[in-house]
């Protein structure tokens, strides 16, 4: 079951309390965050991002494990991935799933049709395959993934796109698969903010 709660970007407190809820975790996890535009979605997991490179580093190093954390903007990815079509020599950008912290920007932005609904179904079920295998007491897994769109909009979403609901349901079943808490971020335009 996936935890579902509300945290308000605008206040400091409500952050930096989640943050420290996902950073202290001790097993495998993922996070759906969702909201409007420029609330602070991307800037949170990037921020994750860099304070688990941090910690997972020193960890690391001292047991000679090696780690890896893996950026991906889902939209750029689906239009390098649909703009190597065109040339001759087909060039797919392969996501690490197995990464020890996997970022997932901007889901529900990129463009979802019969063509590319492929390489989402394939890229949450590895995903979810490589979490389903891995057994450690000593390294956890993080999954975040943004988006503008909760998960019962993004498969309304997908739905629209591609009329093959077992697929957008296949999708979301890895999707949700992968996750322990749903994050919806309220809060002012930040973007807004730093034009003055």
């Amino acid at each position: 079951m996936i935890k579902k709660i509300i945290c308000n970007t605008d206040n400091v407190n409500d952050v930096k309390s989640l943050f420290n809820e996902i950073v202290s975790l001790k097993k495998n996890y993922g996070v759906f965050i969702f909201g409007q535009p420029g609330v602070g979605k991307t800037f949170f997991a990037k921020k994750i991002l860099d304070n688990l490179k941090n910690v997972y580093n020193e960890i690391f190093i001292n047991q000679n494990i090696k780690n890896s954390f893996f950026y991906i903007d889902v939209h750029r990815w689906i239009s390098d991935i649909v703009n190597s079509w065109k040339s001759e020599s087909y060039n797919s950008f392969k996501v690490k799933t197995n990464a020890n912290l996997l970022i997932l920007d901007d889901l529900g932005s990129e463009f979802f049709h019969e063509s590319t609904s492929q390489n989402i179904l394939s890229l949450f079920d590895d995903r979810y395959s490589y979490l389903e295998s891995f057994n450690s007491d000593e390294i956890k897994n993080i999954t975040i993934i943004t988006s503008n769109y909760s998960l019962d909009e993004l498969k309304n979403k997908y739905k629209k796109l591609v009329k093959d609901d077992v697929l957008v349901n296949r999708i979301l079943s890895r999707i949700n698969g992968c996750l322990n808490l749903e994050v919806k971020f309220i809060g002012e335009d930040k973007r807004k903010f730093n034009k003055d």
